[in-house]
């Protein structure tokens, strides 16, 4: 029957015949694509109405095990997930931001629809970022707004029905109303990191969870804590404090959250070292100076035989060098930014080990520009990158490139103003290995004690 159709089907039927039925196939879809596109007015629209889950030969939705929990919670066994004693394979959907709310109409329609596709999974996702229509907060976003939580609830419901789970996001995208807005700048999207330590943004967030999966559905009569159907819950979306700290998010977070953080290092350091000297012995291991100027002629008294232009696609420029202060005129503009480069070669690095570029640069007219460290032959990989905002006053980059591969004689290469015409100047190069200071400012009594090596 139609009905019983799988995947394997062409498994039950000689191989000939099926060999021949796709050959036959491709022939089809060839001479379709030749026709369509010799001839743009034959074209037709193809639509797959949103609504549609009728009856037919594409219909999967009897694969799926109705109802969702019906052989109890899901589980894991072997690394795997299970529905009672059948393994759990899930093919899942995103729904995000108000998407997560239709009416209940719609969401007969949509949970038909998806099971008609055989989506066996869904993932309510942003739920958290806005109040009502687009998120599940009343406007002081602290408490349910009661419309959202019922179309949530039926939607939950239908899916269920149907043999779809549900994947339970909790924090995503929630900037917490903790403090005022206006004491809060700085701190990275969604208060990322953050609110792994902020005690008040912790006790919200508990809150939250508290109230969604413990408030009982009408439409299923459990609690979302206590719903089969309710396959995952993701505690906290890409979010996580070393990686905020990796990725210097930690270093400009408002005051209030500086000091917090800061309090908290400072209670570890404490118990985990018995003095003073004891943290300072600790602090300075790895401690190393800086190394040595790595670039050549940083006055610019060579000419080009140093630095050198790179032009591609009919990109034209110049470059003059005079006291330190080096300007590149794009005279004509490629298509690409990196039509136009600025190279110095010749740099041994290593993969992980930081290096230190300093520079002060301007422009004629705000714009973007790229400093990369990369391979200096075929396939011309860029080791570390780092995008820059150029101004028409002097600015200093002070930047950290630390190269994810070994290279013998990298090029460090400035680009990504080739699309455009203008000047740009640099002056106060300087490309060494990074130091550390291992030094500990301060006293480890009262004060609070640093988050990190400083940079030397």
């Amino acid at each position: 029957m139609i009905s019983s159709f799988r995947l394997g089907f062409c498994s039950a039927l000689p191989r000939l015949i099926c060999s021949a039925k796709l050959a036959l196939g491709a022939i089809v879809l060839l001479v379709f694509s030749l026709r369509v596109s010799s001839a743009a007015s034959e074209l037709f629209p193809f639509v797959l109405p949103w609504d549609d889950a009728t009856p037919s030969a594409v219909n999967v939705s009897s694969w799926l095990d109705a109802p969702a929990g019906k052989n109890g919670f899901v589980t894991v066994k072997d690394g795997h997930l299970f529905a009672g004693r059948k393994r759990l394979r899930i093919f899942g959907v995103n729904m995000a931001f108000g998407a997560n709310f239709p009416s209940h109409a719609d969401a007969e329609k949509i949970a038909g629809r998806m099971a008609k596709f055989g989506i066996n999974c869904v993932r309510f996702h942003h739920m958290d970022m806005q109040a009502a229509p687009s998120g599940i907060w009343a406007k002081d976003m602290v408490t349910f707004d009661p419309e959202r939580l019922d179309r949530l609830d039926y939607f939950v419901a239908e899916l269920r029905k149907r043999g779809i789970y549900t994947n339970l996001n909790l924090h995503v995208s929630r900037k917490y109303p903790d403090r005022p807005a206006a004491e809060k700048i700085g701190n990275p999207d969604h208060d990322a990191g953050v609110d792994n330590f902020a005690r008040r943004m912790i006790e919200l967030q508990k809150e939250y969870a508290r109230m969604l999966l413990s408030h009982v559905n009408p439409y299923t009569g459990n609690a979302y804590t206590n719903e089969p159907a309710v396959a995952l819950i993701e505690i906290n979306n890409e979010n996580a404090l070393l990686v905020q700290w990796h990725w210097g998010g930690l270093d400009s977070i408002a005051a209030p959250y500086q000091q917090e953080l800061g309090e908290l290092w400072t209670a570890w350091l404490r118990t985990k070292y018995p003095s003073a000297g004891a943290l300072t012995q600790a602090w300075a291991a790895g401690a190393k100076p800086p190394g040595g100027e790595m670039l050549r002629d940083v006055a610019f008294e060579n000419g080009s035989r140093e630095w050198k232009l790179e032009l591609h696609q009919g990109a034209e420029a110049s470059f003059t060098g005079k006291q330190g202060v080096a300007r590149l005129d794009v005279i004509k503009a490629g298509p690409q930014g990196w039509n136009v480069q600025w190279i110095q070669a010749g740099f041994p690095v290593k993969a992980g080990e930081p290096m230190r570029l300093t520079f002060r640069a301007r422009a004629s007219a705000p714009g973007k520009a790229q400093v990369s460290l990369g391979q200096a032959v075929a396939p011309w990989k860029a080791l570390a990158r780092e995008d820059l905002e150029l101004t028409t006053e002097w600015k200093e980059f002070p930047l950290i490139l630390k190269p994810d591969a070994d290279d013998a004689g990298a090029r460090l290469s400035f680009s990504g103003f080739g699309a455009r015409t203008g000047w740009i100047e640099f002056a106060g190069l300087s490309l060494k290995t990074n130091g550390l200071d291992g030094s500990v400012p301060g006293e480890l009594k009262g004060g609070v004690a640093p988050l990190k090596h400083r940079d030397i």
